[in-house]
């Protein structure tokens, strides 16, 4: 993965993790979900539960849990790198 601004990074098969105001923006494959945070002081706080399926087309593919604690991972190892503490709830 790359930092490509203080807000978003990229990686490998088009991985895209993006901090916004209330979700992180989370693309890979063609693939699209916003999961939900909260901001914290000096950290946020990841809500595994919400990731729950992609935007269409692709909304009737299950995210089943292997791929939830990838999503998971991939957020964390992005967020570490813009440096910002995170929390998985």
């Amino acid at each position: 993965m790359k930092v490509v601004s203080k807000t978003r990074v990229e990686g490998d098969y088009g991985l895209s993790v993006q901090l916004d105001r209330g979700v992180v923006k989370y693309s890979i494959e063609g693939r699209h979900i916003n999961i939900e945070v909260e901001h914290g002081i000096g950290d946020i706080s990841i809500y595994k539960e919400s990731i729950q399926k992609w935007f269409p087309p692709y909304e009737k593919e299950t995210i089943d849990d292997a791929r939830r604690n990838k999503i998971v991972s991939d957020i964390c190892d992005a967020m570490s790198l813009i440096g910002v503490k995170y929390v998985v709830e």
